[in-house]
């Protein structure tokens, strides 16, 4: 499967800005205070505050300061995301992820199908 997009679709709450921060690996091994941002993939500011409501913010992730960085999509290995908001209120936010099979999975799917399609033809 691949990350191709992460999208802020809402966000509700007086706090404007929040955290948002991806590892390799199935658990997320930074502490929340004395973050060393080297050990993060990426890392991004969200919200209404961010300028990112209603827009994908993986790219940004990618590009996070002293992160190892990387290009969209994720393809190929588990990852470990981080959400944090610390302000005074509550925040209610949604996040679409758009996840598709990776472009070899569909090639295998495709000729799969293909064949099956034939047999029932030739049946």
């Amino acid at each position: 499967m691949t990350l191709n997009h992460i999208v802020l679709k809402s966000w509700q709450g007086t706090d404007q800005i929040g955290f948002i921060a991806v590892q390799t690996g199935s658990i997320f091994t930074e502490p929340p205070t004395g973050t060393n941002v080297a050990n993060l993939l990426g890392y991004t500011h969200i919200g209404p505050g961010a300028g990112n409501l209603g827009s994908d913010f993986l790219p940004e992730m990618g590009q996070g300061s002293g992160a190892i960085g990387f290009t969209p999509p994720l393809t190929g290995e588990d990852y470990a995301f981080w959400i944090q908001q610390t302000g005074p209120s509550p925040v209610t936010y949604q996040l679409d992820f758009q996840v598709l099979p990776e472009p070899a999975t569909l090639t295998v799917l495709s000729a799969g199908l293909a064949v099956l399609a034939r047999k029932r033809r030739l049946r």
